[in-house]
């Protein structure tokens, strides 16, 4: 009987992750090729639409991001480097944030969220922050107590404390982050 519920319950939630659309967006090389590779492993759970720009200026129409913002469930952004450049990942938060939609920001390399500072007002209304390595969670902690923050590390740039070191733990990290971040 246990091992019944168990399964339909199990089934329900595959189902349920199926039918989420995550919007992944970023313009500088490096979240790029990350959320990339994040995206290429979710595709097999979720609809993904990819506005990743690979240091190239967004080339996208307003309106095709404002709908692809409009389908998705989620919209996970990159944070660049340069405050000139970031315009696409803050359209995109700030848009998410308009319309009452979850997004979740893209930490690409070690204590960048920190540094970032024209990102901090979309940090703070996040519904997470994705980091490179777990030492920085208790850090994002204790400057946004109310914020969810999950190390899920970046596949251009492994370490020993990150999920890429085995292949698939990140996609599975990143979908039960995603599965509890979208109940």
């Amino acid at each position: 009987m246990y091992n019944s519920i168990t399964r339909a319950v199990f089934q329900n939630q595959r189902e349920r992750i199926r039918l989420r659309t995550v919007l992944f967006v970023a313009r500088d090389h490096e979240p790029s090729n990350a959320l990339h590779m994040f995206a290429e492993q979710l595709s097999r759970s979720y609809t993904v639409i990819s506005h990743l720009g690979d240091d190239l200026p967004s080339n996208a129409d307003p309106a095709i991001m404002s709908d692809d913002i409009d389908k998705a469930d989620i919209v996970i952004a990159g944070m660049s480097l340069d405050p000139q450049r970031a315009d696409k990942e803050i359209y995109a938060v700030s848009a998410a944030r308009t319309r009452g939609k979850p997004y979740l920001l893209f930490s690409d390399v070690e204590d960048s969220w920190y540094e970032r500072q024209w990102f901090m007002p979309y940090i703070e209304k996040a519904r997470g922050l994705l980091v490179t390595e777990a030492r920085e969670v208790p850090k994002v902690g204790k400057i946004f107590p109310f914020l969810y923050a999950t190390s899920c590390g970046n596949p251009c740039s492994e370490s020993e404390e990150t999920p890429f070191t085995k292949p698939g733990r990140a996609s599975a990290l990143l979908s039960r982050t995603l599965m509890n971040l979208m109940e």
